[in-house]
């Protein structure tokens, strides 16, 4: 007769309550990277944690058997100890930005070993653990969303760091974590600010337009007339849709097709500061530094690296 047990199987993320002032992540792997519909993936688990944010392409992502669909600025949470997949589903690939870290500096890693589990050898003492914030339940309360577009930026300049490794770079990948967390913990503060439901198709309508015609200017004015509301209403419902205001939302969209430009074309920086939307070079290289901490031209140089 085999013995009965009460025990509980493991359940996770492991969780861990805890002050912001007590999070201390590291950083153990950071990559752009490819993948294709033809890499079949199986179900896997990590003993740390990953962010991955889809620059392009599709995947379908399954996260503790519920399935989600990742398109471009979707931000793909994939937590410790659970199972999941992220399957490609667009030709000819997807490229992402990955991130994998701990909260609590928890894990010391050597080797991939040590961030994939494999299932015949387990070691449940290396599952990282999640933090329990006094102010929610979980860290993040969504495996896959859209997020801030800065969001991509932030990974990017980890992304960076993490591999050109200068002095003091784990501490600079420390800092921008940090600053990244705090950035989705006041995205999902700023969502739960709804605008009037009668507006929200219709600025999001509106923000699908600008994206297709960035280098058309959209001052508010215009906004407003296009929502059919007072001009000082405009801004408002537009940043409770996405999170930010007019000006900021059309920079971000217009950074991010310079920043596919510099990658994949070989036009001169003034060629694809016109084709944004900025006539003027130096006022286009002033915001692409604002927006990336960097010129146009070293982006493109360390692109061609990673």
């Amino acid at each position: 007769m085999t013995k009965a047990t009460n025990e509980t199987p493991q359940r996770y993320p492991l969780r861990r309550k805890a002050e912001y002032r007590e999070l201390a992540p590291s950083i153990h792997w950071a990559q752009v990277h490819s993948r294709s519909p033809d890499e079949i993936v199986a179900m896997r688990r990590i003993y740390d944690f990953e962010l991955l944010y889809v620059l392009q392409g599709e995947a379908d992502v399954s996260i503790a058997g519920a399935r989600h669909v990742a398109q471009p600025g979707s931000l793909v949470y994939l937590p410790s100890g659970v199972p999941h997949r992220v399957q490609v589903t667009s030709a000819p690939c997807a490229r992402f930005l990955g991130v994998h870290f701990d909260y609590f500096d928890d894990l010391d890693v050597q080797a991939d070993e040590d961030i994939i589990v494999n299932e015949q050898q387990l070691q449940p003492e290396h599952f990282c653990a999640e933090p329990l914030l006094p102010d929610a339940d979980a860290f993040f309360d969504a495996h896959v969303r859209l997020t801030d577009p800065q969001a991509a930026s932030l990974m990017e300049f980890i992304i960076r760091e993490f591999n050109e490794r200068k002095e003091g770079f784990e501490i600079v990948c420390k800092g921008v974590l940090l600053q990244l967390f705090a950035l989705l913990r006041r995205s999902r503060a700023e969502e739960r600010r709804q605008p009037h439901p009668k507006y929200g198709e219709p600025v999001l309508q509106l923000v699908r337009e600008m994206e297709n015609d960035i280098a058309q200017p959209w001052p508010v004015k215009r906004i407003a007339a296009r929502l059919n509301v007072e001009l000082s209403y405009a801004a408002k419902l537009f940043k409770g849709v996405t999170g930010m205001t007019p000006s900021r939302y059309i920079q971000y969209v217009r950074h991010q097709e310079a920043k596919r430009l510099l990658r994949e074309s070989e036009l001169k920086i003034e060629a694809v500061g016109r084709l944004v939307g900025y006539d003027d070079l130096h006022y286009f290289s002033r915001i692409f530094h604002k927006w990336e901490g960097m010129s146009a031209n070293r982006y493109r140089r360390l692109s061609q690296i990673f």
